[in-house]
């Protein structure tokens, strides 16, 4: 059922090829929602957004992706509550359907201003 799926995303590297089983009804964490959709930025906005969003987060250590958690919150597709990310939070579906819409805001505004 959700074989094409995940296999389109492995195609285009917005999962990880290393991971060999897909646990749809698993909650995902927020930074790896934040990794995911990052991953999804052409590598022009991805190259020129990391160099100017720069958020430092009070729980920094736990977080492996820095850059990708600095992008998704200065997209305003996820938060940092009180400086923390809390990159092991888990989302539930609403939330992470929630994130997803933002991120497609997001996008879209900024393929609106890469052709103005």
């Amino acid at each position: 059922m959700y074989y094409p799926y995940v296999a389109l995303a492995q195609h285009y590297e917005l999962i990880d090829n290393k991971e060999t089983k897909f646990y749809p009804d698993r909650l995902i964490k927020r930074e790896e929602l934040a990794s995911f959709l990052i991953r999804a930025l052409d590598d022009v906005f991805w190259d020129e957004y990391k160099k100017t969003i720069k958020i430092k987060f009070k729980d920094e250590k736990m977080i492996s992706k820095k850059e990708d958690a600095a992008l998704a919150v200065g997209l305003g597709v996820l938060n940092a509550k009180d400086g923390n990310f809390r990159p092991t939070k888990e989302l539930t579906r609403a939330e992470a359907a929630n994130t997803v819409y933002q991120f497609l805001i997001a996008y879209s505004l900024l393929k609106q201003l890469e052709y103005d």
